[in-house]
């Protein structure tokens, strides 16, 4: 069975912002703490996670959250990165690649963005892009 992943972006979390480019993070990433990896073998990572909340939306819990995944993300030198890998339980993560990116270095520039609450569609098999890609919770995969 072939799987097609959609998902709604976070359009803002601040007024002004576009669903391409992502949230306006205001924090400071030297201000917020990242978790330790997660890795394959925790049961936590493979089991369904609970949705982000609609009432959590716009909070500084939720931006400081945000903020510490993208800050994971480029700790841990990866182009993406899930909330429950770093031990967030819940249906968020983010993704980009910056130009240049060493990891990725014949890959275009794709905008920083994050995606809340992604649900998994079965019913579109001609649309799904199939190759590897790494994770960060399964190391030496790439």
């Amino acid at each position: 069975m072939m799987l097609r992943v959609f998902a709604t972006a976070l359009a803002a979390i601040g007024a002004g912002t576009s669903p391409r480019r992502g949230a306006d993070f205001s924090m400071q990433h030297d201000d917020i703490d990242v978790p330790s990896l997660r890795y394959l073998g925790d049961a936590k990572l493979m089991a369904s996670q609970p949705p982000l909340e609609l009432v959590q939306l716009g909070s500084d819990e939720l931006k400081i959250k945000l903020t510490m995944l993208r800050k994971a993300m480029e700790l841990y030198g990866g182009i993406g990165i899930a909330a429950p890998q770093v031990g967030w339980w819940t249906r968020v993560f983010c993704f980009g690649i910056d130009d240049g990116n060493p990891r990725y270095p014949a890959a275009e520039a794709i905008p920083f963005s994050i995606w809340i609450n992604p649900e998994i569609d079965t019913s579109d098999c001609e649309a799904t892009n199939w190759m590897w890609e790494g994770c960060l919770s399964v190391p030496g995969v790439r």
